[in-house]
C-alpha cells in the first residue's frame, strides 16, 4: 500500500477510532507545509482536536509500511514535532501495526491507528486501545519470502553466530544462494529490527524473535515422511543407521526428539526421526531391517525439503545431528511434547550459546 493510499484515508480511520469517545471531536485534518527548514522535523498531517479540557493537535505520520524500523524513524520524527508545540500528541498511521511495532511505539510513547482498526491513544484523561484485529492486507508477503526455502538458508548461519557481522557476498558462499536472495533477507531483517548493519555487513541484534517467527511459519512446511516399524529401539535403529552412514558415505542427519536428546534431553520418546537423502531412504530401510507401514510407525526417515536441514549438523555420540536450529524447527511443528521440547532445547542449548557469543564479541573490537 502506497504512502499517500494511507494519507488518503486518515480522516476515515481517525474519524473511526475517536468515535468511542464522546467528549473530544475532530475540528480539521490538514497536510503540513513543510519549509526547507523543517523538513525531517514535521509530521505528515495535523489533526485538530477539541476536548473537555481544550484543544488538543495531533501530529501524524501516516506511512505505506508498518514495519518497526520505518516506525522507530516516524516516532522519531514526531517526538520532534510535539516538542515546540503544547498539548499535542504524535500519532504513527500504517496499514498494519504489529504486535512488535505496537510496544516499539509504546516505549516511544506514540500512539498507532492501523487501517485493521487496531489502536493505542493515551493521553490526558483519554486511553483508548483495541488489538487483535487480523493483517487484511499483504504486507506479510516479505516475511513468507524470508522463510521460503532459499531465503531461509541465509538465515542458518545468522541463528548460529548472532554476534559476527556478515558481508552479503559471504553469507551468499557460506549457504550457496544468489546475492540476489542475500540482500532481500537482509533487507527485510532490517526492516523487522531483527538486525543491524555495520562497516562489515550484517548481524542479529535479537535471534529468539526471529527463530520463533521462523517456527511459526514452518509448520505450514510440507516434508515427505517415510514411515517404518522396527523391532529395534529407536536409539537403537539410530545407532545402526550411524554405522551403516559411517559404511556407505551417508548423508544424514538425526532431528526432532532423536536429536534433541542429544542436546537437551526432554521426555523419553519412541520414535526415531531422521533426514536422509531421498533416493538412499529404500536402502537404508532395507540394511538396517525396516518394515514399511501406514501407522504406528517407530521410524520416521524424512525427505530433506531443502538442503538447508544439514547445515551446521554436528557429531554427537558417533551420530550426525541436525543444528539446534533445524531441532527447534521440527519440534515447534509437532504440537504438544513437541513444542515442550522445543522450548527445552531454546532454554538450555541456544539462549546460552547466543549469550555467550554476543558477550565473546562485546569484549572484542566493535565492527
Amino acid at each position: 500500500m502506497t504512502e499517500a493510499e494511507v494519507q488518503n484515508r486518515v480522516d476515515e480511520v481517525l474519524h473511526s477510532c475517536l468515535e468511542e469517545v464522546p467528549f473530544l471531536s475532530i475540528r480539521s485534518i490538514s497536510r503540513e507545509a513543510n519549509s526547507e527548514k523543517e523538513i525531517g522535523k514535521r509530521s505528515d498531517l495535523v489533526a485538530r482536536l477539541e476536548g473537555t479540557d481544550g484543544p488538543v493537535t495531533f501530529f501524524i505520520a501516516a506511512k505505506g509500511n508498518g514495519q518497526p524500523r520505518f516506525a522507530r524513524s516516524a516516532a522519531q520524527q514526531l517526538r520532534r514535532s510535539i516538542e515546540d508545540t503544547e498539548d499535542s500528541y504524535g500519532l504513527f498511521i500504517a496499514p498494519y501495526i504489529s504486535e512488535r511495532t505496537a510496544r516499539l511505539l509504546k516505549e516511544e510513547d506514540v500512539g498507532f491507528v492501523d487501517l485493521a482498526g487496531n489502536c493505542r491513544i493515551c493521553f490526558d484523561n483519554v486511553y483508548l486501545r483495541r488489538e487483535g484485529r487480523d493483517n487484511p492486507f499483504a504486507e506479510k508477503r516479505e516475511l513468507k519470502s524470508l522463510f521460503a526455502r532459499k531465503a531461509s538458508r541465509v538465515l542458518r548461519p545468522l541463528l548460529r553466530a548472532p554476534g559476527r557481522f556478515w558481508t552479503t557476498t559471504e553469507l551468499s558462499e557460506e549457504v550457496e544462494v544468489s546475492l540476489g536472495h542475500v540482500s532481500n533477507v537482509r533487507s527485510v531483517l532490517l526492516n523487522e529490527e531483527w538486525a543491524e548493519e555495520g562497516k562489515k555487513g550484517i548481524r542479529l541484534t535479537d535471534p529468539e524473535p526471529l527463530l520463533k517467527e521462523w517456527a511459526r511459519s514452518y509448520k505450514d512446511q510440507k516434508q515427505e515422511r517415510h514411515l517404518f516399524y522396527s523391532f529395534d529401539s529407536p536409539a537403537d535403529v539410530e545407532k545402526k543407521i550411524g554405522e551403516y552412514g559411517a559404511d556407505q558415505d551417508l548423508r544424514y542427519a538425526l532431528t526432532a526428539f532423536s536429536g534433541a536428546e542429544r542436546f537437551a534431553p526432554h521426555v523419553r520418546y519412541q520414535k526415531a526421526s531422521i533426514y536422509i537423502d531421498s533416493q538412499q531412504i529404500s536402502d537404508v530401510a532395507e540394511a538396517c531391517s525396516l518394515k514399511k507401514v501406514g501407522s504406528g510407525e517407530t521410524v520416521e526417515l524424512i525427505e530433506p525439503y531443502d538442503e538447508g536441514v544439514f547445515y551446521d549438523r554436528t557429531q554427537v555420540e558417533g551420530l550426525q545431528v541436525a543444528s539446534p536450529i533445524q531441532l527447534y524447527l521440527d519440534l515447534s511443528a509437532r504440537s504438544g511434547r513437541g513444542e515442550e521440547a522445543a522450548e527445552t532445547l531454546l532454554k538450555e542449548e541456544l539462549r546460552p550459546s547466543w549469550k555467550q557469543q554476543i558477550q565473546q564479541k562485546a569484549k572484542g573490537h566493535p565492527e
